[in-house]
């Protein structure tokens, strides 16, 4: 769970009930909101993240940083 209120984005699936929320901490986090279950947890090796995009086939996100860096998980 994610217990800070810095959050540096959030990006939402709407077709699979997912989202993944970026905050201070340096982590990224998915959830399925329908079940309120936390389904991973990746570091980051940038602390600024702009864009956080959602694949509607629940397997992959992409996290854009301040390097300007493309990553998918």
């Amino acid at each position: 769970m994610i217990k800070k209120a810095n959050f540096h984005g959030i990006g939402i699936s709407s077709a699979n009930l997912q989202l993944v929320a970026c905050s201070s901490d340096q982590f990224a986090k998915q959830f399925n909101v329908s079940k309120g279950k936390q389904l991973r947890e990746v570091e980051l090796p940038d602390k600024e993240q702009f864009d956080i995009v959602v694949d509607s086939t629940k397997t992959k996100f992409a996290l854009m940083g301040a390097d300007q860096l493309n990553r998918i998980f």
